[in-house]
């Protein structure tokens, strides 16, 4: 599983399904904007 991408846990699964061209933008209360994921990575 772990060469899939998968993750295993007694209380979940979680897998993840997106490309690198996936970006994902957050956005604050006070409306500013920060990416969560970018170009199929988590952002830091």
């Amino acid at each position: 599983m772990d060469k899939m991408g998968l993750n295993y846990s007694k209380i979940h699964l979680d897998f993840m399904i997106g490309s690198d061209k996936l970006d994902i933008i957050g956005e604050f209360s006070n409306g500013t904007q920060e990416y969560v994921f970018k170009g199929g990575m988590w952002a830091m």
